[in-house]
């Protein structure tokens, strides 16, 4: 006969409308939905009684619409994923071939990351099909083998197997035997019959159902095949006594079908975490006010990261700048931070402390000789011996020998006292002159330039210990509260008659009590050492501090000031006494280099006075360059005293001048323009710190542009003016009370 298939419902005409095939193998098309089909068999012009049936299950294709999620984590963090789309069941994998499955379910956290990664994604739809199939034995013999071809999937849940008997096995009709039932290991599994006369029932199917496990199934169909056997253990088969004997199995279980989307990619780029960098810089100790450079590098640079600095930690203080390098300078030993900052986290920081030379006053009984010296962002040459600067000379020092300038820094062990004369207080009394006295700071320097040229003047400054200048000031002022029948007063008129010298044309040997003075021009650095400045000088030698004595008796004139200023082209001295006694006359002498003095001229004296008296003196031809002035003051009986030697800078070429210096309580700075022109004023004290800055308009012709310094505590400054053609003019002034 011939099959015929119907679709939907089983037919009974050959030209019915839902015949989709005919023959033993139905091939089509996959149908868009869930159908049955039936077969019928035809033969003989007419359709069997009987109609099966099998229905295709149809399992939509899923798909993933899209995945939702960051494109980009920072290193060793999860990515939170979810997918949008069709599917039941979905699939992540970290490989393109579909093998390693990392997570099942519309969402997905990752494990944390540490390289750039992606994730395959996949959509199914699955249902649960039925297995059924069934083998039907009709030649029988003591042992009968079924064998099942396994569904495309492992099954799930029980699995039944149903056999079906008939007819006689044992030929006689008397026997109760019975079909035994084994798997492929031959273990026993279930049996048919055993009850009843197969003789008198020929008429009727003996059934029996078997459960199976899952697990069962799937051992078997691992093997290729699902394989049962039926087997009479005894033997005894006769199948003419009923006609048509069988024994059939049908095997019925489940299996689930799927149905994938195409595979969706999600990329994750892993964004780099810093690590601290390490802080370098250039071996040894670095000079006060001088730029420096540190370097910060090595470790992980993290995504968008950058390097910052900063001068406390934690991002604190005051920013300094950003890169792997910056230039820095500081007045103290400094520690700098730095660190990365970048996308995804801010290390820790990175940390270097900068050792900076210090400002120090040598120990007593101590003897310090040096050529070493670093230069600043001002210009000054700090001298020192390892980390202490002892001595700074501001000026130009290319013309020195190898291994010149040599510094000496000497401080003894106490101060130096000594008299001029014979000194006698016990004359005092008597109305003779008593003598005088001198004494010496136990510190003292000295500059070697080892007979190298020397370019302009220079500003020397020298440290101390404040106590030095207190003990030589003690002295003095005990030495006159001892003796007040002498009337001792201070040769010079300097505070507490205290005044810097310097001596000329040998290496200092202290003491030596006078020489060129420059005043007291003190300060106190923050870490309590003194300092005091000597500007203008032409010459290198050495010197200290001193203060001298003379009894009343011995002082013909009492000289309260002398000073000079520069006035068109000239030069105009002016001094000042508070008594007279046998005085005769002032000889006026000068020098250009502060040792050899010749006289100008003669300003006669009052003779006897107690009142301040008044006196000037006018130079018209003074030195293009430096001017030394001192007064020869003469007593009638041909005795005589000199004053403190002046100084007053001439510029070649330049018609300017700053004045007066030193200064109580304001600078002058002079200056003839010829057009209308800005300039920038500019003081800042020896650590190079700007104390005052501002602007002011030249107009053509002689300028006077007057700076008040009188809030400034006495010390040493500098002042540049910066002209709008680029000109720069400095000077250094001594402040005092």
């Amino acid at each position: 006969g011939t099959v015929y298939w119907f679709a939907g419902s089983c037919g009974s005409s050959t030209s019915a409308s839902n015949i989709v095939g005919t023959g033993a193998v139905l091939s089509i098309s996959p149908p868009s939905a869930t159908t049955t089909y039936y077969a019928k068999n035809y033969k003989n012009g007419l359709f069997s009684s009987s109609c099966r049936s099998v229905t295709v299950q149809i399992t939509p294709t899923p798909n993933i619409s899209n995945i939702n999620g960051p494109s980009s984590v920072c290193q060793n963090q999860s990515a939170s994923l979810n997918v949008n789309g069709s599917g039941t069941i979905y699939n992540w994998y970290s490989d393109a071939g579909l093998t390693n499955l990392q997570g099942t379910g519309a969402s997905f956290n990752s494990p944390a990351l540490s390289t750039n990664t992606t994730y395959y994604v996949q959509a199914v739809n699955s249902t649960n099909n039925t297995y059924d199939e069934t083998i039907n034995k009709t030649v029988l013999s003591p042992t009968n083998t079924f064998s099942f071809t396994p569904a495309s999937s492992s099954a799930v849940g029980n699995a039944t197997l149903v056999v079906s008997a008939y007819g006689d096995i044992d030929g006689s009709g008397s026997n109760l035997e019975q079909w035994s039932i084994y798997d492929e290991n031959n273990a026993l599994i279930g049996t048919v019959g055993g009850s009843g006369n197969f003789a008198d029932q020929c008429n009727a199917v003996v059934t029996t159902s078997i459960t199976l496990s899952a697990n069962q199934i799937n051992t078997m169909a691992a093997n290729g095949t699902i394989t049962f056997s039926a087997q009479d253990l005894n033997g005894n088969i006769n199948t003419t006594l009923c006609g048509g004997d069988f024994v059939s199995m049908q095997l019925i279980y489940s299996y689930p079908f799927t149905c994938p989307s195409s595979v969706v990619t999600k990329s994750i780029n892993v964004n780099l975490n810093s690590t601290s960098p390490t802080i370098t810089k250039a071996p040894g100790s670095e000079c006060p006010n001088t730029t420096f450079n540190l370097t910060a590098s090595g470790g992980v640079e993290g995504t968008n990261s950058v390097i910052k600095w900063y001068s406390q930690p934690n991002g604190a203080g005051t920013f300094l700048g950003t890169g792997s390098n910056v230039s820095l300078s500081c007045n103290t030993t400094t520690t700098y931070y730095a660190r990365r900052e970048g996308l995804c986290n801010t290390t820790n920081d990175a940390q270097l402390t900068v050792v900076t030379k210090s400002f120090v006053s040598t120990a007593p009984s101590t003897t310090k000789v040096t050529n070493d010296y670093c230069t600043d962002n001002s210009g000054v040459h700090h001298f020192y011996d390892g980390d202490d600067i002892m001595l700074s000379i501001q000026g130009d020092l290319s013309g020195m020998p190898i291994g010149y300038p040599l510094i000496t820094v000497d401080n003894a062990a106490s101060y130096f006292e000594t008299p001029l004369g014979v000194v006698n207080p016990s004359y005092c009394s008597m109305g003779m002159n008593s003598g005088d006295m001198q004494f010496e700071m136990s510190r003292c320097w000295n500059v070697d330039d080892g007979g190298g040229v020397l370019n302009g003047t220079y500003d020397v400054t020298i440290y101390y210990n404040p106590s030095e200048k207190t003990d030589i000031i003690n002295a003095a002022n005990n030495w006159i509260s001892a003796y007040p029948d002498c009337g001792y007063q201070f040769k010079y008129p300097y505070t507490d008659g205290y005044y810097w010298f310097k001596n000329s044309g040998s290496n200092y040997v202290a003491p030596q009590y006078d020489g060129l003075q420059f005043g007291d021009a003190s300060g106190v650095l923050p870490n309590g050492v003194a300092y005091n400045t000597m500007n203008g000088l032409s010459s290198f030698s050495g010197g200290s501090a001193a203060i001298q004595l003379v009894a009343s008796a011995s002082l013909p004139i009492t000289l309260l000031d002398f000073s000079g200023v520069k006035e068109d082209g000239s030069h105009i001295l002016s001094w000042q006494t508070s008594s007279e006694e046998n005085s005769d006359h002032f000889l006026v002498m000068h020098s250009t280099d502060g040792i050899d003095f010749e006289p100008l001229g003669q300003v006669l004296a009052k003779g006897y006075s107690n009142q301040l008296q008044q006196y000037s003196f006018t130079y018209n031809t003074p030195s293009p360059m430096a001017n030394y002035y001192k007064l020869k003051m003469v007593d009638t009986d041909g005795s005589y005293e000199f004053s403190k030697i002046i100084v007053i800078q001439e510029e070649k070429d330049e018609i300017f001048s700053f004045y007066p210096n030193p200064v109580t309580d304001r600078i002058v700075y002079q200056y003839v323009n010829s057009t209308e022109s800005d300039i920038n004023i500019r003081l800042f004290d020896v650590l190079g710190k700007t104390l005052l800055e501002n602007t002011r308009t030249l107009e053509p012709g002689n300028n006077k542009i007057e700076i008040s310094v009188i809030d400034l505590p006495e010390g040493t400054y500098f002042m540049s003016v910066l002209h709008s053609d680029g000109t720069m003019r400095q000077n250094t002034l001594i402040k005092i009370e």
